[in-house]
């Protein structure tokens, strides 16, 4: 599925509450349930500070620039094993959707996107149970957390909805 211009726009502002680094691995820490990281910078930050969190999506790129080796090195010690899924720019692929919900149920999944893990955040919304902790980039801005719950469910359905009419 890719998304009209209208659609990204929308996905362009914070879909939960904006936090710093220092918030959102404090939020991290002290989670009760699963937490999802969506993307390399989020991702990096909280494995720097002795997270790991229970699904991790990443590109290995940071606003479309490939991320430092040392932080390649990073992920790929604390990620093992990933699951490679094929994703363009733009859209959520049938099968990383399927991937992140297979993760969901589990609880665990380490997922490498090759193209653009960007817009995974709808998929974990649309599909975490409630209390589940996701946090995605905001670029220049920080760090969003959203605390899964029937209306985060409702809104990256909306999203994603407007996005397969927008095609």
């Amino acid at each position: 599925m890719r998304f009209s211009e209208a659609v990204r726009a929308e996905l362009s502002k914070p879909l939960g509450k904006l936090l710093n680094a220092k918030d959102a691995v404090e939020a991290a820490r002290n989670a009760k349930s699963t937490v999802v990281s969506v993307g390399d910078a989020v991702l990096v930050t909280l494995l720097n500070a002795g997270i790991t969190p229970g699904i991790c999506v990443y590109d290995f790129r940071t606003m479309r620039e490939e991320i430092p080796l040392e932080e390649m090195k990073l992920i790929e010690q604390a990620c093992p094993g990933p699951l490679v899924i094929d994703n363009e720019p733009g859209g959520i692929s049938e099968e990383l959707e399927g991937a992140i919900v297979d993760a969901l149920v589990k609880g665990s999944g380490n997922i490498f996107v090759a193209g653009e893990e960007d817009l995974a955040t709808l998929a974990a919304m649309r599909h975490a149970k409630d209390g589940t902790l996701i946090f995605y980039g905001q670029p220049e801005e920080g760090i969003v957390l959203i605390v899964s719950s029937a209306e985060t469910r409702e809104k990256a359905k909306a999203l994603m909805n407007a996005g397969k009419a927008g095609r």
